[in-house]
């Protein structure tokens, strides 16, 4: 019978697919009495076979019909039984002895161990669309261990059995006791860590290995991979001649038979373990090596990545997490500050091997597994596996204690699970006290204002910003929400612009500010803004502002918290979270709109003598005092916490809602001015694209009249009408267009950057004016002013 004869619904009979009845197919050599040219076709198994027919009568072409489901005319329950194979060889068919059910923890049946005749196993998974209601492949079939839901279920002080088989674990349960196993017998249990280490967390486990080289080995990679989780952890095996448990209960011994396996040492229960202390010691197992858990190898490599990241999550204690790729903390080169750098594949690598050992199946049963070093792909599946669940998330560093949403203080170094900051600190700082008073919160204001008593600010609430300032750093893990920008603004040079935001850096994070130009072309702001995103770094100063200051990737940044831009080398875009708080300082700074009402100015007019100084050495002054001043900062917010962050009135800060909640109060509540006020306006002077707009709402109307009858005009033909510039024609409506979108050199402005400009204004009204657009065909915007009634 060929292929081509085969109705629908059958299936022809090859190496893959051999007869459940007989076990073979139609390719093998004749003249053996393993050959089948049957085929199945839906219920029906129909094969050549004689000897395996009992009373069916054969149809015309020689095949007796077995019927697959319940008894079949021969006699037989064929979906009680299943060929066994080795590599692609028929074994022929096995009678089924037993099966065994693996169910999750709710009971559910995930597969099933089955032991035919001869003491040969196979696996299957239930699935009703198969043939006889079951699927003999478990690909993607989640594995846990033998008798789960019983043992989630049963008390946790009594201890758990780990064996071999299911049939040492059946006879350990009839002597009343708790026991598992995994499937598919040595070799084979990090296939079921992850539910097991759940499972046994906590207890106590014996385990018990066959008395042969195989089984002992597989009873020590056993307890490699739970003495982390055990309370106390013992292994034991049957006393010479017996094999297994099942032999010595046969023999009728009992349990406390049972002999340490020699080389294993007891992981004693702790008496009771410290409330802060570890669960569990490592324990050596070759001189001067500590124990590392044991991963084998195999095809499925989802779970080998699995069960790597859960050991890495919880033996690496430098291994963090950051914008789906793995980090680590290491000192900068250049000011020694600690700092979160990416982990590439080579740099994992010996990290993964401190900590974890790999083990490669060996080739027989009579040889060990071999200890191999992982592969530069698995590697690399390791680092491109996200979300990594056991892994921690690192937010940010901070050298500073630092205040929590909820008003306590990170004062113990290391990570903090509250926020997701690591503390290292500079430093050694005073306590801080638990329940301040409003008072210290005024001492420690006043010892605040001291600091900068010597700048000639224009009113006590620009004295405020630098102090507001210090607040935010510090308070930056106890604001979820963003932060405005703080400026530091003079009317000449020499006025201690750069000085107040330094000193706010070293009380920070104990050291000088790093400084950064602020660039205005667009691509090279974002690449800059991206790369201080990357850094995370407490502060990022803009220091001696030339021109205009804003621009759509700081102001997205501060606004929304993030900015994405594409990598050096990959494809798609990295996101990257933006903790920073913004510093800049300039003499008489000119700002966009966006970036003003971002933004809290603290100017500074100094008089034409200055001194004598309080602080001659303000920033050695600012040093040796630090630790003092850090306390005080932290007296203030903790003292409004505690009284339950009492309302100020203070007002709100536009996109900055959780910040005004908190650092405005604070200042307010221990005797400050409010610093909402600082925040900048048209009216302080400190921007003209505004007056630019109110120009182009004013004149674009007449120009439309001039050179476009009336009708709107596309900004190519707006650049067009002005350049180049007639004598005294538009001259206000030139300059604001620049103001708008600043030339490069002495070309004329850019149509993109101005067209870009009425784009973030279309729809804003000034002066009962109105900026709208049209747009043709050819999607292309045309400009025109509108009036508005009032």
């Amino acid at each position: 019978m060929t292929l081509g004869n085969i109705g629908t619904g059958q299936r022809h009979r090859n190496a893959q697919s051999a007869c459940p009845i007989c076990g073979g197919w139609d390719s093998l050599p004749r003249g053996h009495g393993r050959r089948c040219s049957g085929y199945d076709s839906g219920d029906w198994c129909h094969c050549s076979r004689e000897e395996h027919a009992g009373s069916l009568e054969p149809n015309a072409a020689g095949l007796y019909g077995h019927l697959m489901v319940g008894l079949c005319g021969c006699g037989q329950t064929h979906h009680e039984r299943a060929a066994v194979y080795v590599g692609n060889s028929p074994r022929g068919p096995r009678a089924i002895e037993t099966t065994y059910d693996y169910r999750d923890e709710a009971g559910v049946l995930l597969y099933q161990v089955v032991r035919f005749a001869g003491k040969q196993f196979a696996q299957r998974r239930p699935d009703g669309s198969a043939r006889g209601g079951w699927d003999w492949r478990l690909g993607g079939v989640r594995r846990v261990p033998y008798r789960l839901p019983e043992l989630m279920a049963t008390n946790p002080s009594r201890p758990v059995y780990i064996v071999e088989g299911e049939k040492d674990v059946e006879t350990i349960e009839r002597l009343g006791h708790v026991a598992t196993c995994n499937p598919g017998g040595q070799g084979k249990w990090h296939f079921v860590e992850a539910a097991a280490a759940k499972a046994l967390s906590g207890r106590d486990v014996i385990v018990i290995a066959d008395r042969d080289a195989v089984g002992q080995r597989h009873a020590i990679m056993v307890a490699d991979h739970i003495r982390k989780v055990a309370r106390s952890l013992v292994v034991l095996q049957a006393p010479e001649p017996h094999k297994d448990v099942s032999d010595l209960v046969a023999a009728g011994l009992a349990l406390s038979a049972l002999v340490p396996l020699e080389g294993q040492k007891p992981k004693a229960a702790p008496e009771p373990p410290p409330k802060d202390g570890p669960l569990w010691d490592d324990e050596a197992t070759d001189p001067g090596e500590v124990a590392r858990p044991s991963i084998m190898i195999g095809h499925r490599v989802d779970l080998v990545v699995d069960a790597l990241e859960r050991h890495m999550g919880r033996l690496d204690d430098g291994l963090y997490k950051r914008l789906n790729e793995l980090v680590t903390v290491l000192p900068s080169e250049r000011s020694g500050a600690p700092t979160i750098r990416s982990l590439s594949i080579p740099a994992i690598l010996p990290r993964v091997t401190r900590h974890v050992q790999f083990l490669a199946p060996a080739e027989d049963e009579t040889k060990q597994p071999k200890r191999v070093a992982p592969t530069d792909r698995l590697i690399s599946s390791f680092a491109h596996s996200p979300p990594w669940p056991n892994i921690r998330r690192l937010v940010g560093i901070t050298e500073t204690p630092m205040m929590r949403s909820d008003g306590t203080i990170i004062s113990v170094p290391g990570y903090d699970e509250a926020t997701g900051y690591l503390y290292q600190p500079s430093c050694e700082y005073p306590p801080i006290k638990e329940r301040p008073t409003q008072r210290d919160a005024e001492d420690a204001l006043a010892s605040l204002v001291h600091v900068f008593c010597d700048f000639p600010y224009v009113d006590p609430v620009h004295a405020m910003v630098p102090i507001a300032a210090l607040a935010t750093v510090i308070a930056k893990s106890a604001i979820s929400g963003r932060v405005p920008v703080f400026v530091f603004e003079a009317s000449q040079q020499g006025s201690g612009k750069t000085l107040q935001g330094d000193c706010v850096h070293i009380i920070a994070t104990g050291r000088p500010v790093s400084i950064s130009s602020f660039p205005h072309d667009e691509d090279e702001q974002r690449k800059t803004v991206f790369a201080c995103a990357l850094e995370a770094a407490p502060v990022v100063f803009f220091d001696n502002i030339k021109g205009l200051f804003g621009g759509a990737a700081i102001e997205g940044a501060i606004t929304t918290g993030s900015i994405s831009q594409r990598a050096l080398g990959q494809k798609d875009n990295v996101r990257a979270e933006w903790l920073s708080t913004v510093m800049v300082s300039g003499n008489n700074m000119t700002m966009t709109d966006d970036m003003l009402r971002r933004s809290l100015i603290c100017r500074i007019e100094p008089p034409e003598t200055r001194g004598p100084f309080q602080h001659p050495n303000l920033t050695q002054w600012v040093r040796q005092n630090r630790a003092r001043l850090v306390v005080d900062i932290l007296t203030i917010l903790r003292s409004y916490a505690y009284h339950g962050y009492p309302d100020a009135g203070t007002g709100c800060l536009d996109s900055f809602l959780e910040w005004s909640q908190l650092i405005p109060g604070a200042l307010v509540f221990a005797g400050g001015a409010n610093v909402v006020l600082a925040k900048g306006s048209e009216a302080s002077g400190a921007t003209d694209e505004s007056a630019a707009f109110r120009i182009v709402l004013r004149d674009l109307p007449s120009l439309c009249a001039l050179r476009n009858d009336g009708r709107p005009m596309t900004v190519k033909a707006i650049l067009s009408a002005l350049y180049p510039p007639v004598l005294g024609a538009f001259a206000d409506l030139r300059e604001a267009v620049e103001c708008l979108a600043p030339p490069r050199g002495n070309a004329s402005p850019d149509a993109l950057r101005l067209g870009k400009a009425l784009r973030q204004r279309l729809g804003q009204v000034r002066d009962g004016k109105k900026l709208t657009c049209a747009m043709d065909r050819t999607q292309v915007r045309a400009w025109t002013v509108l009036d508005v009634a009032p």
